[in-house]
């Protein structure tokens, strides 16, 4: 075999690994995307599960005639009063302390704009990505057409 023939069979190869490392690369991240969705979802299921075991079902057991957001406002309260009404008093004087009533409004501040910039990365994202497929589909097209 010559030197040319061998030239062209490592570059057949190396177009051959590389093709299958993209493709590879391709599965990996949309497996990745997955998993994330997957384990966003748990975080969430983990989080309703700890708001029942602290006594949202009591809300939804007396509101079950009532609409969600009904629901929503009572559990709520029931939020503020167990972690602020009650976790809060001052059991000297019996005053609620306004230390923590303004954590409690930070905290809940904080968790609505990270939410917010969470939602607002997703949505750049899926925007990003349907004008990749976009122009993906513009490229497929216009091969055929020729």
């Amino acid at each position: 075999m010559t030197q040319y023939q061998k030239y062209n069979i490592g570059i057949q190869e190396h177009d051959y690994r590389t093709k299958q490392l993209k493709e590879l690369e391709e599965k990996a991240a949309e497996d990745i995307s997955l998993l994330k969705a997957i384990t966003e979802g748990i975080k969430i299921r983990i989080n309703e599960m700890r708001k029942e075991t602290y006594g949202i079902f009591f809300c939804n057991r007396y509101c079950a005639i009532r609409s969600k957001h009904t629901v929503l406002k009572l559990c709520f309260r029931y939020e503020f009063k167990r972690d602020i009404v009650i976790g809060g008093e001052n059991t000297r004087t019996g005053k609620i302390m306004a230390e923590k009533v303004t954590h409690y409004w930070d905290e809940k501040l904080k968790q609505k704009g990270s939410l917010t910039d969470k939602i607002k990365v997703k949505t750049t994202s899926y925007v990003v990505k349907a004008a990749v497929y976009h122009m993906l589909e513009i490229c497929v097209s216009s091969k055929m057409q020729r």
